[in-house]
């Protein structure tokens, strides 16, 4: 009888464990969408996790949430990362490694430019320009929201990523191979709500990671 009391117990407190570090993960997921949504700006040290979205444009619960940022549940329309709920981002990862692993020894540009290709192709292959790209995206995003019947979409989910979309998807990738990126959108990147640049450092030179084509 007493060891069943003190299994129970032990049960009740990783129970309890896990509740807490499942709230901590939400509230540093949250803390970080917020982060990237009002500064434009997520840094090398900034680690991407479950739970991170992002959303695109200004919407009325954006600004009017009177708790300020809104829980993702409270979002019409944002792009999610839940390796849980979208196995295509854990077979995007594994791929990454494999590769990175090969061409390591080539140094960090071969390494980099194998992301990138792993993100032009998982999201879409490689387009010409910004406009084409965001045409397919478009019909990708709206037959994705129409399958799921549902504005928020799980990143590895769609078929054709958008400028944006890429270069989330890189800096996933980045951050799971421990490859510094910055991660800049919108004004911070020099451009409009719909540009998105991941800023790398090959040899001492500060760069952008090509993510429309890699060739």
């Amino acid at each position: 009888m007493q060891a069943q009391q003190q299994a129970n117990a032990i049960a009740i407190q990783r129970s309890r464990a896990a509740d807490a570090s499942r709230r901590q993960q939400a509230g540093l997921a949250q803390a970080l969408s917020q982060k990237y949504h009002v500064t434009g700006r997520l840094e090398s040290s900034d680690v991407v996790v479950d739970g991170f979205y992002d959303v695109l444009g200004d919407f009325p619960e954006v600004e009017d949430s009177a708790g300020g940022f809104p829980k993702l549940e409270e979002l019409k329309k944002a792009v999610v990362i839940d390796h849980s709920e979208d196995s295509n981002l854990c077979a995007f990862e594994e791929r990454a490694a494999d590769v990175s692993a090969e061409v390591v020894s080539r140094g960090p540009a071969a390494r980099i430019k194998a992301l990138a290709q792993i993100v032009v192709d998982s999201m879409g292959g490689t387009y010409d320009c910004d406009d084409t790209l965001s045409h397919f995206w478009q019909a990708a995003s709206a037959a994705e929201k129409a399958k799921k019947r549902s504005a928020v979409i799980a990143l590895g989910n769609l078929s054709v990523g958008s400028i944006r979309h890429r270069a989330l998807l890189f800096k996933l990738l980045a951050d799971s191979l421990n490859i510094k990126s910055q991660l800049r959108k919108g004004p911070a990147a020099g451009g409009g709500d719909d540009l998105a640049v991941n800023v790398v450092n090959i040899d001492g030179k500060v760069t952008a990671a090509a993510l429309l084509s890699y060739g």
